[in-house]
């Protein structure tokens, strides 16, 4: 589904996200040390993905449909936030294959998003443009 057409929490949780509770560790990691570029959490020395957390709902809206993101229980289309880093900013390294954990923001007209997890997902592709994409399936 369309990430910016999703209307509540219940159509995450019909897909199989299960809601979790915002813990920094769950995206920053157990040291709290990774970098946060727009939803992509990477390792900071080798610039490794590690972590993404889409935002989705009525708070989203879709810039243009090169930006269209994805999700579903059995894959996810997400954007990385490399078209918008400052030059000369190092870019993140993701590879077919690469193990992802992956976590869903409801953002509604409340005051703070309702966080799912999806567990890990596999980068099942790699795709370059503007935005640059990676598609994540189920284990």
């Amino acid at each position: 589904m369309h990430s910016h057409l999703i209307q509540s929490p219940s159509e995450l949780e019909e897909m199989g996200f299960v809601p979790v509770e915002y813990q920094s560790e769950m995206l920053y990691g157990e040291f709290g040390d990774r970098t946060n570029q727009a939803g992509a959490y990477s390792d900071p020395l080798t610039q490794r993905l590690l972590a993404i957390r889409m935002f989705v709902g009525p708070g989203k809206t879709l810039f243009n449909a090169d930006f269209l993101q994805t999700v579903s229980s059995e894959e996810v289309l997400f954007n990385l936030p490399d078209w918008k880093m400052r030059p000369g900013a190092e870019k993140l390294s993701v590879c077919k294959g690469d193990l992802i954990d992956v976590f869903v923001a409801f953002s509604g007209t409340g005051r703070w998003p309702q966080n799912f997890a999806a567990g890990k997902m596999r980068v099942s592709e790699v795709t370059s443009g503007r935005p640059n994409k990676i598609r994540l399936s189920v284990l």
